[in-house]
């Protein structure tokens, strides 16, 4: 935490566009360009899947493609309250004009709200929109290793402090102009729920949810969670993935993941 020079960005939707290069928040990047790294993965799988311009103006988001795929369901923009009175920055990045509240189907792309967090335009200056992003994917960054020592000192890791994990977790609260928070909510479910608002779309839910014994079961349910609009539970099999076939083939010693 104390050694690189890291910082919190102090403007959170620069962590997410086109220069984000310049953000002293970012440790570890997965490094995206336009012209020179032209993928149809990384970032402008993100960015251009989260866009259609049925609903919105892809060009604002520095796109010339809208390929109408992902959406969050309730469950997600639910964490921030009201989303039209919330004052977290970080609410403000759905979109809703043209979208339905409730996934009742997942096919409909005007069924729950498309994430803008991340977008191919620059934070500073002006921008051209490109078929492919040069918004490098943050695979590692502060705010994520801020709230990883607090889980570890609710957990009771050795020399972790309770009092400093409140002020990290302020740190990055209040970056959003999200109100702080108490000693007393700073539990294991409040941790799972602030990371789901920092940490949105940067891959780290599955995980999560697994460490927090949630991902399968019933205990916790999510809309389309086991393929039902409610979501019901699903078996402890899907904690982790199947080994690949091939991977069987090419060395005898492997044996398939239970129930696979």
């Amino acid at each position: 935490i104390n050694e690189g020079g890291y910082t919190l960005d102090q403007n959170f939707v620069r962590v997410f566009s086109g220069d984000n290069d310049s953000s002293p928040e970012i440790i570890f990047p997965l490094i995206a360009d336009a012209t020179n790294s032209q993928s149809f993965g990384n970032t402008t799988y993100i960015v251009n899947g989260s866009l259609s311009p049925d609903t919105m103006t892809i060009s604002n988001f520095g796109a010339t493609q809208g390929w109408q795929g992902h959406r969050a369901t309730k469950a997600w923009y639910g964490l921030f309250g009201n989303l039209n009175t919330s004052t977290d920055v970080r609410a403000s990045l759905f979109w809703t004009n043209g979208h339905n509240f409730e996934m009742t189907n997942y096919r409909t792309w005007t069924d729950g709200y498309p994430s803008v967090k991340f977008r191919n335009t620059n934070f500073n200056g002006s921008s051209t929109p490109t078929d492919f992003s040069s918004t490098d994917f943050p695979l590692y960054r502060l705010a994520d290793v801020y709230l990883m020592y607090a889980e570890l000192a609710i957990r009771g890791a050795s020399g972790a402090s309770m009092t400093d994990a409140v002020t990290y977790v302020n740190l990055v609260r209040t970056r959003s102009n999200a109100s702080t928070i108490s000693l007393g909510q700073l539990t294991l479910d409040f941790i799972l729920d602030e990371r789901a608002r920092e940490l949105n779309f940067e891959g780290h839910r599955r995980t999560d949810l697994i460490r927090f014994g949630k991902f399968t079961g019933g205990s916790y349910l999510w809309p389309w969670k086991g393929n039902t609009v409610n979501g019901t539970s699903i078996p402890s099999t899907y904690n982790l993935f199947p080994i690949p076939e091939q991977a069987l083939q090419a060395n005898l010693n492997l044996q398939q993941n239970p129930g696979y």
